[in-house]
């Protein structure tokens, strides 16, 4: 997803498109909800609220698809810890085990982005 030339990087185990809607859903519910509410539920509809931004959210990419779920903490962290996305709470990416750390750079090499949305 992207606002103004910033990006969001996140993970899911359901269908994008269910996920995306949350996301939408509370991007247009925002002003409803509390400020803590919003930080836990969606970085993006937090961000559109604070900013006025709107979020392209046809412009999803699909950065990397995993066969384990094991492997999304570690994908995620490696997006969010090398891409420095601007909407995502640095301090939010996974934990995982820092001897990680070093390879980070190398997996978010394989990242392949295509369109959530083809045109």
């Amino acid at each position: 997803m992207r606002s103004m030339d910033r990006e969001y990087c996140g993970q899911t185990k359901r269908p994008l498109q269910k996920r995306l809607s949350e996301h939408q859903s509370f991007t247009r519910r925002a002003r409803d909800l509390s400020d803590t509410e919003l930080q836990y539920a969606s970085a993006v509809a937090h961000h559109s609220l604070t900013t006025g931004h709107s979020i392209d959210f046809e412009s999803t990419l699909i950065l990397h698809s995993a066969q384990h779920s094991s492997q999304l903490d570690i994908l995620e962290h490696a997006a969010i810890k090398v891409r420095k996305p601007a909407l995502n709470r640095l301090h939010s990416a996974p934990s995982i085990n820092p001897q990680w750390t070093p390879l980070l750079p190398t997996i978010e090499s394989t990242f392949k982005p295509h369109p959530a949305y083809p045109q």
